[in-house]
């Protein structure tokens, strides 16, 4: 299934070549003379990948360039000195010296939010941690752009950062030092930038300085969402399911961890369509049908339901008659005798 997953990887590659048609390292020089003149929008992400906008204080601009841009291009630019790699992100795991690259219509959560960003503005809310909790916030975009065009013009740019609560201070639970006096905290929310680069999107490229951190932003694991893609189509190929127009198997799974990670690790069993409502109906799980016969699959409890029976994760107990489902399990070798009796 890897040597597969690979070869299908390597295929996609040959069809588009992320790497070729953008030169960061040039993009880096032609940021560097113009840095300081970029204008610059911040906007706090949620974990549904909608940005509400932050006004920043003018006293903050120098120190947020720092942390967000002037580091990013000092990186690159050292980088270039040092033997720093640009390598596809669906064929490389991070090693030092390498950034990794993808394009923005492969990554469906930052796609979602890129759209927001650049064609929904009027949709755009100023952030307020009354109405929108800080702690509900994933990450923050920083925005760039040129305040005029030119003919060497920059296209606008954004250097996104995963953050938490973790790093959050909030003033109703907190005190500040002042000198030698405690007071009451000034503000709502107090943040801890992070200081690391992470990820930067720039004329539909996704630049990747740091992969973990990529991977949990935007849920984005390719190798496994290929293995995954391979089980399914197994799947799809032995059972008839009916899902809602506008709705596969593949986008439910995208959306579910805990999904993914089972149909990756799933060994599909010697198990018909007939073999599997029967199943059902002797767990009393509910598994609806059609005048076709096909199970229909409304939503992800019921995708959930549908891979649990194929991964035959619950049982009857044949001494309680309780039904159990099983979160783990260990199959057994073929008993050599009869057990002993004393």
């Amino acid at each position: 299934m890897t040597e597969n997953v690979d070869k299908k990887a390597k295929n996609e590659q040959n069809e588009e070549t992320v790497a070729v048609g953008f030169d960061i390292f040039n993009w880096a020089n032609r940021v560097e003379e113009v840095k300081k003149d970029l204008l610059i929008e911040f906007f706090l992400v949620n974990k549904h990948f909608t940005p509400f906008r932050l006004n920043l204080d003018q006293k903050l601009d120098v120190q947020a360039r720092t942390i967000f841009l002037y580091e990013m291009i000092n990186s690159i630019n050292k980088g270039a000195e040092t033997g720093l790699h640009v390598k596809q992100f669906e064929l490389e795991d991070k090693t030092k010296d390498v950034v990794l690259t993808t394009t923005v219509n492969k990554v469906e959560r930052a796609s979602y939010l890129l759209d927001f960003l650049e064609n929904r503005q009027s949709e755009i809310m100023d952030f307020n941690q009354e109405e929108h909790e800080f702690k509900l916030m994933r990450s923050i975009v920083v925005k760039f752009s040129q305040k005029t065009n030119s003919g060497d013009e920059i296209k606008p740019f954004y250097i996104i950062k995963q953050i938490s609560a973790a790093q959050a201070v909030f003033g109703s639970t907190a005190w500040q030092l002042n000198g030698s006096k405690v007071e009451t905290f000034a503000s709502d929310v107090s943040l801890k930038l992070p200081l690391d680069n992470q990820v930067m999107i720039t004329d539909g490229q996704i630049f990747v300085f740091n992969q973990a951190k990529f991977e949990r932003l935007f849920s984005y694991d390719y190798k496994k969402q290929l293995i995954a893609d391979e089980k399914i189509k197994a799947i799809e190929e032995r059972f008839k399911l009916n899902f809602p127009d506008g709705i596969t198997m593949q986008s439910l799974v995208r959306e579910r961890k805990k999904t993914l990670s089972k149909i990756q690790k799933l060994e599909l069993p010697e198990m018909t369509q007939d073999d599997l409502v029967n199943y059902a109906d002797e767990m009393g799980l509910e598994i609806m049908t059609d005048e076709t016969d096909a199970i229909i699959i409304l939503d992800g409890k019921d995708l959930d339901t549908f891979i649990g029976l194929l991964n035959e994760d619950f049982m009857m107990s044949n001494v309680t008659n309780k039904r159990y489902e099983i979160t783990g399990k260990k199959v057994l070798n073929e008993p050599v005798a009869e057990p002993p009796r004393g």
